[in-house]
């Protein structure tokens, strides 16, 4: 457990990832500045470090956390350095046999963007092996994420905190339109695929002082990260999930009993009973067929047109024997009815 929130870049296993029986992956995916284990753990605490709590309530998913860099200069180009970490995150995760099997990725802040970049490069780049990934994505949870990139500006004053540059506001504001185009594109495979989703947002602001994750930089002034605007996804039937918690503490429950926790343990209970749901769906289709009591709907045209036919009677039972005037029938056949 020493070693356990030592942050590492890449897919790592927390628990029960080595489960080839699992139902499912889930996968935590930190925010810009932060870590992949850092994050997760109020005050650094390997005892705080919530993944393992989750691993430990169901022991029949695998648990991972997700790495990655985040480069100053890609921030001071034109374009976010988004696209080409989607890419290699999704060779990681290929590698490692996510998608396999239904996969839940639960983000904070910018992680939040990766989620939606993979899925999106997942859908579109023709690679059979990333396709699957966002066909079996189950759900995805985000902690103030910036969906629509509305209002960008406490959020870039934050990341320029964290990347430690003078980069002026404006030009990190000019990420707006693409962060638009990016929630756009992932509202389009939520119509598609009709994955679960949650956004929790922040009520808090960052006080001052507070060192900001592992950089550890402190906020110059208490800052409202991710405004409720930006933190409402817009996905028909869910809202925004407001908390009392600032953009740093929302990712770090204090406990099993932190509103944050328990609301995650009760996304993930959703996306297992789906995936429970749908095996039973699947087992009752198949032992309808078998059966031969598959309704006359579920069957091909042709076989439903020649059942329902009328025949001609047999000879059989032309000279079946009467009693009073009613054909006595042994061994009838009586179809189910649908």
């Amino acid at each position: 457990m020493a070693d356990l929130l030592e942050d590492k870049v890449g897919l790592s296993p927390i628990r029960g990832s080595q489960n080839n029986d699992r139902v499912a992956d889930v996968v935590f995916i930190h925010g810009l500045g932060g870590g992949s284990c850092t994050t997760w753990a109020r005050g650094g605490a390997p005892e705080n470090f919530w993944p393992t709590w989750i691993g430990e309530e169901f022991p029949e998913v695998g648990i991972w956390t997700l790495g990655y860099e985040t480069s100053v200069s890609s921030w001071k180009e034109q374009s976010l350095p988004l696209p080409d970490l989607g890419i290699q995150i999704l060779e990681e995760l290929s590698t490692e046999g996510i998608g396999a099997r239904p996969v839940v990725f639960i983000t904070h802040s910018m992680g939040g963007l990766v989620a939606k970049q993979i899925l999106n490069q997942a859908r579109t780049q023709g690679v059979a092996r990333y396709q699957t990934i966002a066909a079996n994505t189950l759900g995805v949870a985000f902690f103030s994420t910036p969906h629509s990139g509305s209002n960008l500006a406490n959020f870039a004053e934050f990341a320029s905190v964290i990347l430690h540059t003078s980069e002026q506001v404006k030009e990190l504001q000019q990420h707006d339109a693409r962060l638009r185009e990016l929630h756009g594109a992932f509202l389009s495979f939520v119509n598609e695929r009709k994955p679960i989703c949650r956004s929790y947002a922040e009520r808090r602001e960052v006080k001052p002082g507070v060192k900001v994750l592992h950089f550890n930089l402190k906020v110059p002034k208490g800052i409202l990260v991710v405004d409720a605007t930006s933190a409402e996804p817009n996905i028909p039937g869910e809202r925004a999930i407001p908390l009392e918690e600032d953009h740093i503490s929302i990712a770090k429950p204090a406990s099993r009993r932190a509103r944050v926790y328990r609301y995650a343990r009760s996304f993930l209970r959703e996306c297992i009973a789906s995936i429970e749901h749908n095996s039973e769906e699947q087992r009752g289709f198949r032992n309808t067929e078998a059966s031969g009591n598959s309704r006359p709907e579920d069957r091909p045209e042709k076989t439903r047109t020649e059942t329902e036919q009328p025949k001609e009677p047999s000879p059989a039972r032309r000279s079946e024997p009467k009693q009073n005037g009613v054909p006595l029938r042994i061994n009838s056949y009586t179809r189910n009815s649908p």
